[in-house]
């Protein structure tokens, strides 16, 4: 029996998988569904290919993006790589640009 990758214990602390960091920008962890990020921005975000945000990412980049990678959806919506953990996105900052 082998256990690959990393153990959370109690003292690990849980990111939380959308944070509000000012009004209309948003941290989001990599692995939220694409409907979530919908719903939180009140629009429809192309979801045939992906299931997760970072899926989206990588769909749309057509490589492993690096950070800092970004790219403008409709709606005014701006997508851009804050973190990577070997070839998985971790978080993206989401803006919703106004209107």
């Amino acid at each position: 029996e082998e256990i690959v990758g990393e153990i959370q214990d109690e003292y690990d602390e849980e990111e939380m998988p959308i944070q509000k960091l000012d009004d209309g920008v948003w941290r989001v962890m990599g692995k939220v569904t694409i409907d979530d990020v919908s719903n939180l921005l009140d629009t429809d975000l192309p979801s045939e290919e992906a299931d997760t945000i970072g899926g989206l990412i990588y769909q749309l980049a057509g490589a492993i993006p690096k950070p800092g990678y970004s790219v403008e959806l409709e709606d005014g919506i701006l997508l851009i790589v804050e973190e990577i953990d070997g070839q998985r996105i971790k978080s993206i900052k989401v803006v919703k640009k106004s209107e």
